[in-house]
């Protein structure tokens, strides 16, 4: 029986949209796990939507883990990063900073699990 979580968004102010309409085609074609976008982020900062530990950083992506075994996977579409707040191995609370990010790009999240 399937089980449902509900997260809150890593990214505030923007237009939520499906995936399959994000433009990246490995998020389009479901390669990345099942999620959401959201479009014209415009705080430009990645947030914590849980208590855990970062699995990896990399140039214009984040995955992280809760503490319950949530594993969510985050990234920018067509930028990188200008501001790593956490390194790989941290842990991190809810509502935390993990990154700033230039405004207006595309944020894609899956959880992976």
């Amino acid at each position: 029986m399937a089980t449902n979580i509900v997260l809150n968004a890593p990214v505030t102010k923007g237009q939520f949209i499906p995936l399959k309409d994000c433009g990246e085609s490995s998020f389009v074609n479901g390669a990345m796990g099942r999620g959401v976008a959201v479009k014209n982020a415009r705080e430009g900062r990645i947030i914590s939507p849980f208590s855990g530990r970062v699995l990896t950083v990399y140039r214009n992506a984040i995955s992280i883990v809760s503490n319950n075994g949530i594993n969510l996977f985050i990234q920018i579409g067509g930028s990188s990063f200008y501001e790593e707040s956490v390194r790989e191995n941290q842990q991190i609370t809810a509502n935390q900073i993990l990154a700033y990010f230039n405004i207006n790009q595309i944020v894609m999240f899956t959880v992976k699990n």
